[in-house]
């Protein structure tokens, strides 16, 4: 693979044909330096909150999850071309916030946190009856600028069992993610929503 490097995702990609007789190619890539935002993270009540926990803070998508001291948090090495979900989380309380930053906001974020969702249901089959003792999970489906499920977030999913009647809920929902909604018996696999 001519594009493997060290990281995990590259910065700047510059096309490349030479002949078999050349021996030196010029290249010129151009990087601009990534953009900070601050802020500060807020219970539901507006006053600071400390222990949240924060995925997608930093570019790198692997090494972006970080424990807040304070109720303080930069986002760092922004794009204004490119979204970057942020995700923040106390589990002890059952709080959580999505945002999505880009880097050329005016001024700094205010994030308030909110109680987890729950997500209720019933499952039938296409007959209209109702399916009963399937596992339904509620996956996070975030995608990254590499293409990549934003991972790390805990617990990426939440599931279930139908009853009887096919009903189910699922509790634990953070607010502001997309979820994919998966049906699973012993022989069959397949995505709800």
């Amino acid at each position: 693979n001519a594009l493997q490097t060290s990281a995990p995702f590259v910065h700047a990609v510059a096309p490349i044909n030479p002949s078999e007789r050349t021996t030196t190619v010029n290249c010129r890539l151009v990087v601009q330096r990534g953009r900070n935002l601050s802020g500060n993270v807020l219970g539901p009540d507006n006053v600071p909150l400390t222990g949240v926990r924060a995925w997608g803070l930093k570019a790198n998508p692997t090494d972006s999850t970080q424990t807040l001291d304070t109720s303080t948090f930069t986002i760092t090495g922004l794009n204004p071309q490119q979204r970057r979900v942020v995700v923040f989380q106390h589990r002890e309380h059952a709080l959580a916030a999505t945002v999505v930053a880009r880097g050329d906001e005016p001024e700094s974020l205010s994030v308030r946190l909110a109680p987890y969702g729950t997500v209720k249901g019933r499952l039938i089959d296409a007959a209209g009856q109702p399916e009963a003792d399937i596992e339904v999970k509620a996956s996070i489906y975030v995608e990254t600028k590499s293409g990549l499920l934003l991972t790390g977030i805990e617990p990426s999913f939440r599931s279930a069992t139908t009853d009887a009647h096919g009903r189910f809920t699922i509790a634990g929902i953070l607010p502001g993610l997309n979820y994919i909604l998966t049906a699973k018996s012993e022989n069959t696999f397949r995505t709800v929503i």
